[in-house]
């Protein structure tokens, strides 16, 4: 069964994390995309509550949300003071449907996203759609290539913090919990590659992350949480 809607709605409020607690690390692969869900259902929600969906599913799954312009996706009272953000938003029931149908399904009802899995870390990438480019990432804001990247026994959020010229690009890492759980020490070594291939490779790092880039222009928020298999 297949159900669709999809529109322009007004949020209350931006919502920066989601939450999917999972637990035993395993890598995806492309047999995960295979892998049947008796039900997917969402209700008039942003892509980002969407994927959310899917990690609570057991679909690990890292986002990046179309940038917010501080101007025109606001909403303002009457007295002008920011009362919430203007998103896309749609509905979608799948019953008995596989990873990959619905990641189709998901891009298909916003079209300002795509989906791609990096099978080097077996993380689900959904992100913003180019209208003008098919290479992968090519809409993103997290498309700048890493030169080199050496580090042994290093704190993850050390490195989000210190080594990926996030700060440049106006991105700051956040996470909820304890720090000592989520700076777990990674052993990385890549040369010329993309960051968020990066990214996928330090969240893939027992105890596995998911991560997501959300916000407005100028302001976006990186956001780790537990995420893993069911």
């Amino acid at each position: 069964m297949f159900s669709m809607l999809a529109n322009t709605t007004q949020l209350a409020g931006a919502v920066l994390i989601c939450v999917g607690l999972l637990a035993t690390p395993q890598i995806q692969t492309s047999a995960t995309l295979e892998r049947e869900i008796p039900i997917f259902d969402v209700a008039n929600v942003p892509m980002l509550l969407a994927v959310s969906k899917l990690r609570e599913l057991g679909v690990r799954a890292c986002f990046e949300e179309v940038e917010l312009d501080p101007q025109h996706d606001r909403i303002f009272n009457e007295k002008q003071q920011p009362v919430g953000v203007r998103k896309s938003v749609f509905s979608l029931h799948l019953e008995k449907k596989t990873v990959r149908e619905i990641l189709d399904a998901l891009t298909k009802a916003d079209g300002g996203y795509a989906w791609k899995l990096d099978t080097n870390t077996g993380v689900i990438n959904i992100f913003p759609a180019s209208p003008i480019s098919k290479q992968p990432y090519a809409g993103s804001v997290l498309n700048w290539i890493v030169e080199r990247l050496d580090t042994e026994g290093k704190g993850r959020l050390v490195v989000l913090q210190d080594d990926l010229n996030l700060k440049a690009h106006s991105i700051t890492p956040f996470w909820r919990g304890s720090y000592d759980y989520y700076n777990s020490p990674i052993s990385l070594h890549v040369k010329n590659t993309p960051l968020t291939e990066i990214l996928n490779k330090i969240s893939s790092a027992p105890p596995q992350l998911c991560w997501t880039l959300a916000g407005f222009k100028g302001g976006r928020i990186l956001t780790v949480v537990p995420c893993g298999s069911p």
